[in-house]
């Protein structure tokens, strides 16, 4: 019987919405009749019994007064020609659902196929053996020069070696592209063809400005399938994703149940204003309907670092913080839980020469309400070297807005483990003591491209254990040892990755 029930209950829903009269002239929206129109209702009430009359007047008044509260707070907003939501008539006995055909003819000339081929030298038994791969994923002209944004997955492997890639336009035609530059640890690449004329672009919208529930759309090109068009919502906002411990924290995602799969990564997430509000980035493999993109506000302060330096130069606040759970906010006279509390400031840093003292509570960052410790250290690490930063704390009580000049990050890519600035550093490979552990040996945290390190498939989060033949215990054993090495000799380390623990042998450059 209760399966019977719920599939009447389906079939009626089907029937409502299938019956809404569509608005001519291409209205973005789709009305929907309510359960009851004023016709009904009327009708109800004339037929009610005297004796009821003054019960049903009294009781009535209620219910009138909690119908009218709820049809105005949940009337949904004004559609327009670009596909935004649309109000509720005067009356409140429509409601209207968002039609994306503007959006997708406007937008889809924007975004394009992406196919890489690569091939580079890895370990294997038998000494090393040539790999072959590819992929394939998605991008957004941002530029009518040819300028494209994509994920940095998408392009990972040309970056580690020898590769092509090709980008396919909506309108059939195929360019190569070359890497502008490309940051893993926010998963964000900027591309370059030559196109023949001016191209089409995607506005950049404001992520901060998304609310919970705000329809968005998806465009890619999942398992090859080109200009795939996904419908959602907004899921949630500010979802921490680190993949790897031993890697750089990723915060602030967008949450969305619009359709993403293999292949839409580095595709844009729409918002109904036709505005790119997010770059469509991984799946959670546990469930369906749970997407994750990166806030385009984000994407908005990698990208002069991208087409400035081909990589992040990564700023540094300079202090060791913890989270402020509810005790402790409560004990600290704070609202609610945000913010951090500073527990150590490195001597020295950006923060020590600003004042930020031990004890003081980091509330916002850059105008942005901090929430945890990833948070604060994302968000530094992309302010920008010299940026002039306010930091919003309490500090006994008082709450002041101090100005940070941002500094650069021990472990930037411009200081490199040799210790001399500027230079190329050995093997291709950038190194930093290992953190939170008492293995001896140096992280690899970034491979430069081509290098002889990429060639032999070195990565990031591999660990040197040995280099010509002498143990390395740590970062100062590391340079010491590199320094006493002449220039052009080829040596051997020994490498421990996540599969294998191997011997390489790499030339210094």
């Amino acid at each position: 019987m209760a399966k019977i029930t719920h599939n009447i209950l389906i079939l009626l829903t089907f029937i409502a919405l299938t019956s809404c009269d569509r608005p001519k002239g291409g209205d973005s929206e789709t009305k929907r009749p309510t359960a009851t129109t004023p016709k009904s209702a009327a009708a109800s009430s004339s037929t009610s019994t005297s004796s009821k009359t003054s019960t049903t007047s009294k009781i009535g008044k209620k219910q009138t007064s909690r119908n009218q509260s709820t049809k105005t707070s949940s009337a949904p907003a004004s559609t327009t020609s670009s596909g935004t939501s649309a109000n509720s008539t005067a009356s409140g006995q429509t409601q209207c659902l968002p039609n994306f055909v503007p959006l997708v003819e406007k937008l889809k000339p924007t975004v394009v196929h992406i196919a890489t081929r690569s091939r580079r030298l890895v370990p294997s038994i038998w000494g090393y053996r040539e790999y072959h791969g590819g992929g394939l994923g998605t991008g957004v002209i941002i530029r009518s020069d040819g300028q494209i944004l994509t994920n940095e997955h998408v392009i990972h492997e040309v970056r580690q070696g020898n590769g092509v890639i090709k980008v396919k336009l909506s309108d059939g035609s195929v360019y190569p592209a070359k890497i502008i530059g490309a940051d893993p640890d926010t998963d964000i690449a900027l591309l370059k063809i030559n196109p023949d004329k001016p191209l089409p672009t995607a506005p950049l919208g404001n992520s901060d400005e998304l609310n919970i529930g705000e329809w968005v759309i998806a465009i890619g090109n999942p398992f090859g399938l080109d200009y795939t068009v996904t419908s959602g919502i907004i899921s949630a906002k500010n979802r921490e994703l680190s993949r790897d411990p031993r890697k750089w924290g990723r915060w602030d995602y967008l949450q969305t149940d619009a359709a993403i799969n293999p292949g839409n990564s580095g595709g844009p997430l729409i918002n109904m204003k036709g505005q790119v509000i997010g770059i469509n980035t991984a799946i959670d493999k546990r469930g369906q309907g749970i997407g994750y993109a990166i806030p385009i506000n984000m994407v908005k302060q990698v990208i002069p670092h991208l087409e400035k330096y081909g990589h992040v130069e990564r700023s540094y606040l300079g202090v060791l913080v913890q989270p402020i759970d509810e005790e402790f906010a409560k004990h600290l006279g704070l609202s609610d839980a945000h913010g951090v509390l500073v527990r150590k400031v490195l001597k020295g840093s950006a923060a020590d020469k600003a004042g930020i003292q031990p004890g003081d509570i980091i509330l916002e960052f850059n105008g942005k309400k901090i929430r945890n410790t990833p948070q604060l250290a994302g968000e530094a690490s992309i302010a920008g070297i010299g940026a002039r930063v306010p930091v919003k704390l309490i500090r006994s009580g008082k709450t002041m807005t101090i100005t940070v000049v941002m500094g650069a990050h021990p472990y930037a890519s411009h200081m490199y483990s040799s210790g001399m600035p500027g230079t190329y550093p050995p093997f291709g490979i950038i190194v930093q003591d290992m953190q939170g552990t008492q293995q001896s040996g140096v992280m690899v945290v970034r491979v430069i491209p081509g290098s002889p390190a990429a060639r032999v498939g070195i990565q990031r989060g591999d660990v040197i254990l040995k280099v010509d033949g002498k143990k390395v215990r740590n970062l100062q054993e590391y340079q010491q040892i590199i320094a006493s090495l002449p220039p052009g000799k080829k040596v051997m380390l020994l490498v421990d990755s996540v599969t294998s623990t191997r011997w390489v042998l790499l030339p210094i450059r």
